[in-house]
């Protein structure tokens, strides 16, 4: 399994720390990675190549993030939080989008891998 390069990592290699503004991030992915932390991975371009890019977040943000979403969605995604464990992941039929600002977190290890997500730290 061969993986993308990772979003997170290329902005520090980049010297690029500062927050970083996505003005229609858009997700079709959440994973529950805590009893109120998730995370989203997309593919995201960077000069031309594609990388992973994940995405934490707490509750609050993925309330204020269903704010803007259809009825379908918001009822689709609040069925899931409330009869899922963690480390379970829903795949939403109907992409959420939304604008944020987001800094870069810590690196963390996986088998074969390291990244370094981006934290969610307000949606605009």
């Amino acid at each position: 399994m061969t993986f993308l390069p990772d979003y997170g990592l290329a902005l520090k290699q980049s010297g690029l720390d500062g927050p970083h503004y996505f003005l229609n991030f858009k997700t079709d992915n959440i994973t529950k990675v805590g009893q109120c932390n998730f995370t989203t991975l997309v593919i995201y371009p960077m000069h031309g190549v594609d990388h992973a890019l994940s995405l934490d977040f707490n509750e609050d943000h993925l309330l204020k993030i269903l704010e803007q979403s259809q009825p379908k969605t918001v009822d689709h995604i609040m069925n899931w939080l409330n009869s899922s464990p963690i480390h379970s992941t829903i795949q939403i039929p109907e992409s959420l989008s939304f604008g944020c600002k987001a800094v870069l977190g810590e690196v963390q290890s996986a088998p074969k891998e390291q990244y370094l997500p981006l934290l969610l730290e307000e949606i605009i």
